[in-house]
């Protein structure tokens, strides 16, 4: 609705879904104009922290002429000078860090001024106002004992967590940030001071945050902890089945993900490798990310030379290396101009083998069928287009960089000339 202009005083009601639980005001002024200029913000949920817990920083940016999602537009966060997370939105909550000393916390956002904030320590875990609090992990097949802070654990496998407050009147469990972890057994929030739940399987790392509150004289007070977890093994791995097919043939390429955080996309591509070809990998199949340790299967296409397969991962944390794999063809032809087929073939870590046609080398004048459209003829004879294989000319061989078959003439002219070699 329309405001007047003037100072006003606004009074905000905190609820935790269980009664209100505090107030708050404060005095705002109203102008008729709109500002153009750049600003941004950024606060914290609370001004101090217990010593390795984590603050929840909430931070917009107005007027700076960003776009959200766009390349080139966004806003990075700093710890004391050292950039810890980013953002191409322009609003948000950033969730820090484990704090171990008063931190300084900088918003930059590109066309706009930085904005700061002070996190402090708070002097003891007891101060009587706020809540303590402790989130533990313990994986429910490893067993051992409980681990704060960071836990690993195989995908699949349960995970039991386990939390605990003192002096907190409500506590909530959240998975990143955006999902309230409900009890199975009642379907509603978990907001008690203490407990333990288990997934019953874990498929993807995330943070899990217990959020706990403390009410005393009219304010309220939080604290916070969190837990990341990570899959183990965290990895991924490709293959190919059959490894070693004949030209024109298929293959299997299959490919699994473990353990990889939310926000990673992964891409599998081909690179050709024909000696006369751009190298440059292009994408084969789309981004399908498949469920921890189960295997991906794609056809791989028809193959008319040997082929490597790459699978590579970005975005998210964790990101292993490519890995790759790869496809030969047990036989097939190569341009080789003026070659003497078996050293050329042996240069490329193969032997010179017969063709289908029983030729071990190509010319214009013994042109076999399987070599049309995979070999360059530049003479030929007795078909001067090069588009018809000789017919009867068998047995064709390498003769120094030349290619005769049976009954062919050795004159030595630009149809004898070796234009493939048939490896494999």
């Amino acid at each position: 609705q329309f405001i007047s202009p003037g100072r006003k005083t606004l009074q905000v009601q905190v609820d935790d879904g269980l009664g209100g639980i505090g107030s708050c005001t404060a005095v705002v002024e109203v102008r008729t104009s709109v500002s153009t200029v750049a600003t941004s913000n950024i606060s914290s949920s609370r001004q101090a922290v217990d010593l390795n817990s984590s603050a929840l920083l909430p931070w917009y940016v107005v007027n700076a002429q960003q776009t959200p999602g766009q390349s080139g537009s966004g806003c990075g966060l700093f710890q004391n000078g050292e950039q810890i997370a980013s953002s191409t939105q322009t609003s948000g909550v950033f969730s820090t860090p484990p704090i171990t000393a008063t931190s300084q916390f900088s918003l930059n956002c590109s066309g706009a001024p930085p904005a700061n904030i002070t996190v402090g320590l708070n002097p003891t875990q007891s101060s009587g106002l706020l809540p303590s609090v402790q989130l533990l992990g313990a994986s429910a097949v490893t067993g051992g004992s409980p681990v704060r802070g960071r836990i690993v654990v195989p995908s699949g496998t349960p995970l039991s967590i386990q939390w605990a407050s003192q002096n907190a009147t409500s506590c909530g469990l959240t998975r990143n940030e955006t999902e309230v972890l409900v009890d199975t057994r009642t379907g509603v929030p978990i907001q008690t001071t203490q407990g333990q739940i288990t997934f019953p399987s874990i498929t993807a790392g995330g943070v899990v945050s217990l959020i706990c509150a403390r009410q005393e004289n009219g304010q309220v007070y939080f604290n916070v902890d969190v837990l990341l977890v990570s899959l183990a093994p965290l990895g991924i791995s490709i293959s190919t089945n059959p490894p070693v097919v004949s030209s024109g043939q298929v293959s299997e390429i299959s490919w699994t993900i473990n353990g990889l955080s939310q926000g990673t996309t992964c891409q599998v591509s081909r690179v050709p490798t024909r000696l006369v070809n751009d190298p440059t990998a292009y994408q084969l199949f789309s981004t399908r990310i498949p469920l921890p340790g189960q295997a991906v299967r794609q056809p791989s296409g028809v193959l008319t030379e040997d082929t490597t397969f790459s699978l590579n991962c970005q975005g998210g944390t964790d990101i292993p290396p490519a890995v790759t794999a790869e496809v030969r063809l047990n036989a097939r032809w190569y341009q080789a101009n003026n070659q003497e087929c078996t050293a050329f073939c042996s240069s490329i870590q193969k032997s010179n083998v017969p063709s289908p046609e029983g030729n071990l080398c190509a010319s214009g004048e013994a042109l076999p069928a399987s070599a049309i459209g995979f070999i360059e003829f530049s003479s030929c004879w007795p078909d001067r287009s090069c588009n018809n294989p000789n017919g009867n000319r068998p047995n064709a061989r390498s003769y120094g960089g030349n290619c005769y078959a049976d009954g062919q003439k050795r004159d030595g002219d630009g149809s004898d000339r070796t234009r493939g070699c048939y490896c494999g």
